[in-house]
């Protein structure tokens, strides 16, 4: 069985739980600023408790299986160093679009020049330093 597991019981309570951490500030900001003193950080623990029900989830596993998400992931650094630059130029070049009409323009060329950089540079690299440093 794997490790990582949640038992049934505990999914709802632990959601809660970590639902609750991660709200309170927003629902009781001043209330808050008091208890933090004593839930030092509560919202890393709500979200600690969530990313670990979410990393427990089989239905997620499979989700994230999927070859889309799997080619996404595998450009997502080149996706995160480019689309500023590429917002930055679109933003400046079509300004007449609706947010749909940029949206898809933005998303597609991100995408496209993420996987050109996947592609021709950064998996080159990432082969170069695996066999240099051995």
């Amino acid at each position: 069985k794997d490790n990582l597991q949640v038992n049934r019981k505990w999914k709802i309570p632990l959601f809660l739980i970590a639902a609750f951490l991660l709200l309170t500030s927003y629902l009781f900001p001043e209330t808050m600023k008091l208890a933090d003193k004593v839930l030092i950080h509560h919202k890393n623990w709500g979200l600690a408790i969530m990313l670990y029900l979410i990393l427990s989830s089989e239905s997620l596993k499979k989700l994230l299986s999927f070859r889309l998400l799997t080619f996404l992931g595998k450009i997502s650094y080149s996706f995160y160093l480019l689309h500023l630059i590429i917002l930055y130029y679109l933003n400046a070049t079509f300004t007449g679009l609706n947010a749909v009409q940029f949206l898809a323009i933005y998303l597609s060329v991100t995408i496209l020049l993420s996987t050109v950089f996947y592609y021709l540079i950064e998996r080159p690299f990432i082969s170069l330093a695996k066999s240099k440093f051995r």
